[in-house]
């Protein structure tokens, strides 16, 4: 961990992981911690300056609450939204019922260092609440009776009622003032300085012994064995389960990408085991549960069969660190319940997804495993809507290689977040299927949004699937965000 850094508070919604990603892009290192989280370890990473940050709930007896004890640090403190609202009223202030909502007003732009290079004009206001602003605070910022920005300089704090970081364009800028000239951060975070302190980390933990990583050919498990193996060789085991339900030629393609990498790669194939156990099975929890069962059983068999182990290096990245009841996060738990290790490591657990692309291109891997969009850990069992047999699974993979290769071929695979197709019967013609297509980005407050795909790109598509998969009845088009349903449809 850096010595200088930026702690930001989570006071609730998905703004917290926005602020750290744009502190980031500033080349300064931050963490998101849940705003109760006691003094005494925020305190341990010695901060350098606070950043309370939440979405626009109203503020409740049981809810988020601003704890005093932060002042004691003595280092800037930037609250905004619902983290503002909340340092008004612990500092004696009160809050007296919502002024307006999700309206734009012209915010007038103080002019201090914080605020510099900020552009006036509209913004976005998700919520106004009436301050009664609390004794030593100043207003620098006002807009029909609402309070925007309010200062405290000798708790060295700044309240912004209106959220900058979901809809600001000069977000980015207010960030980079804080953290880099209030706060006296460097902007050192790059992956170049990560890759070789964290090299250095796995020499001196690991030193001779051995360590297994079970790849599933993501980017992140493949930038993390990448990784492993420059920093100890031969020394790491990996591992790559076939279950029967990945995508077309991809434990082939993985192995042959990834060999000159990481060394030598042992797939284990349990299709059949999986097949055996799918037959008739149509309920998505008992799917997976099935899923997860065999997986974890052949891990198990391969890493007894590979004698002593001293580490398990698993492909933790930080939004799983955030977010401990991720799908990551479970399957490790139950691979812990079925293996005994000497120790685990988890070299890429401060990194965001883009963060480990940009290591995954200094690391020298291709880019088609750079690139590659998120796959389910659950595979095509949640994209393949009913029961599940070996040709309908072989349907869906003819359909899904020739989306990704069109992508590729656009080259529109950096713009895309996620894409995909989910396979259905068709109740209009037994024994064929619907191909519904599903393309991503991230954006906005749903964190997934539907990425507008060009129309001769489509049309051309359509006809590729239509002619080259004769199974397939309809093309269909998924234009739902994930603020209206999850990205996957299982």
């Amino acid at each position: 961990m850096p010595e200088k850094m930026i702690v930001v508070l989570d006071f609730g919604g998905r703004e917290a992981v926005r602020v750290a990603r744009m502190i980031r892009s500033a080349r300064v290192y931050c963490e998101v911690l849940p705003w109760d989280t006691p003094l005494a370890q925020i305190r341990a990473r010695s901060p350098r300056g606070i950043v309370a940050v939440g979405g626009a709930q109203q503020l409740r007896p049981d809810g988020p609450q601003w704890d005093m004890g932060l002042f004691s640090l003595a280092v800037p403190v930037l609250a905004m939204g619902c983290g503002a609202r909340a340092l008004c009223v612990a500092c004696g202030g009160a809050l007296d019922g919502t002024l307006f909502e999700n309206v734009p007003k012209k915010v007038p732009i103080p002019d201090t260092p914080l605020f510099h290079g900020m552009q006036g004009g509209n913004r976005m206001i998700d919520q106004a609440d009436r301050m009664i602003v609390p004794k030593g605070f100043s207003v620098l910022s006002a807009v029909d009776g609402a309070v925007m920005v309010l200062v405290n300089d000798s708790l060295k704090c700044t309240g912004i009622q209106f959220t900058p970081e979901s809809n600001d364009v000069d977000c980015q800028q207010l960030l980079a003032n804080f953290a880099i000239d209030q706060c006296g951060c460097k902007p050192v975070w790059t992956m170049q300085v990560f890759l070789e302190e964290t090299i250095s980390m796995i020499r001196a933990r690991v030193g001779q012994g051995d360590a297994l990583l079970v790849l599933t050919g993501g980017v992140d498990s493949s930038v993390c064995a990448a990784l492993m193996h420059r920093a100890i060789g031969d020394r790491l085991h990996c591992l790559m389960v076939d279950t029967g339900l990945l995508r077309s030629g991809e434990v082939d393609s993985v192995c042959q990408l990834l060999r000159p990498y990481i060394g030598q790669l042992a797939p284990i194939d349990i299709a059949q085991r999986i097949y055996a156990r799918l037959s008739g099975v149509t309920q998505a929890a008992i799917k997976r549960q099935v899923i997860d069962e065999e997986w974890a059983g052949a891990v198990h068999e391969a890493a007894q069969a590979l004698g002593k182990v001293d580490f398990h290096v698993r492909a933790t990245i930080y939004p799983d660190v955030i977010d401990p009841n991720s799908g990551l996060a479970q399957r490790q738990q139950q691979l812990d319940s079925l293996v005994s290790f000497h120790d685990e490591l988890e070299p890429l657990r401060q990194l965001f997804k883009d963060e480990v692309r940009a290591l995954g291109e200094l690391l020298g891997l291709p880019e088609q495993i750079i690139t590659r969009p998120q796959f389910p850990r659950h595979g095509l069992a949640v994209r393949c809507i009913g029961s599940i047999c070996e040709r309908k699974l072989s349907v869906l993979r003819q359909v899904d290689a020739i989306f990704r290769d069109e992508v590729a071929q656009a080259r529109l695979g950096r713009s895309l977040s996620q894409y995909f197709v989910v396979l259905a019967d068709c109740p209009e013609a037994p024994g064929r299927y619907l191909a519904i297509l599903r393309a991503m980005r991230r954006g906005g407050n749903s964190g997934y949004v539907f990425e507008r795909l060009p129309y001769d790109f489509l049309e051309q598509l359509e006809e590729k699937i239509i002619s080259g998969v004769p199974q397939v009845y309809r093309v269909m088009l998924d234009l739902t965000a994930s603020e209206h349903a999850p990205v996957e449809w299982e």
